[in-house]
């Protein structure tokens, strides 16, 4: 089925082959999507409630993961069907700011959605938000969920994952078990996207 609007959200760190999926997912059953990043303080402020203070560091800023999801969606000849929003909490667009329950449709200040594409990592925050929705009178989004995406040795690709040296944003080992700890806390500089490499460093 095709929606006229969906949405998704994520960090988008280390554009992998997970966030790929979603992503793909979700232009496969929407004519547009609004995509939801989250900022640089959102990322602080979750991380440091799960105590992760060296991944929050090795995260990209928003404006370089904003760019390089941008170049990444381009290159696949979406440009023109999104839309690149700034993600401040887990429900962001899909739900009405300090305004009466359905001001915000009938002044026509936020826009809705038909859908919301997630994994299966992050359906409950899709189902919190549909209850959220329900209160406030307006419609449940219709959920589209997708298998987290395994890697090499069967473990989900992460970004997480990535970071640490674990694998590639192709979800391929990079080192054997005994030399990967040695490649933990590499600072990989510069990211950039480009067509094709697997290089981890590159989103």
């Amino acid at each position: 089925m095709k929606y006229t609007s969906v949405v998704c959200g994520g960090t988008f760190d280390r554009l992998h082959t997970g966030h790929q999926s979603l992503l793909e997912k979700a232009f496969s059953v929407g004519d547009h999507v609004t995509i939801g990043l989250t900022t640089d303080e959102y990322v602080k402020n979750l991380k440091s409630q799960n105590n992760n203070a060296k991944q929050i560091k090795k995260i990209v800023a928003y404006q370089d993961r904003k760019r390089i999801l941008e170049a990444w969606l381009n290159d696949q000849g979406w440009d023109g069907r999104y839309t690149i929003v700034p993600l401040n909490d887990p429900y962001g667009p899909t739900l009405p700011r300090h305004a009466p329950d359905g001001a915000w449709l009938r002044t026509g200040k936020l826009p809705d959605f038909d859908a919301i594409v997630v994994s299966s990592e992050t359906r409950k925050t899709a189902e919190a938000i549909n209850t959220l929705r329900k209160e406030k009178g307006l419609h449940a989004l219709k959920i589209i969920e997708i298998p987290m995406i395994p890697a090499e040795d069967l473990r989900s690709v992460s970004s997480t994952r990535v970071r640490s040296g674990d694998i590639d944003t192709n979800g391929r080992l990079i080192l054997p078990d005994n030399l990967r700890p040695e490649l933990r806390g590499y600072d990989d500089g510069e990211i950039t996207y480009s067509r094709g490499e697997a290089n981890p460093f590159h989103y």
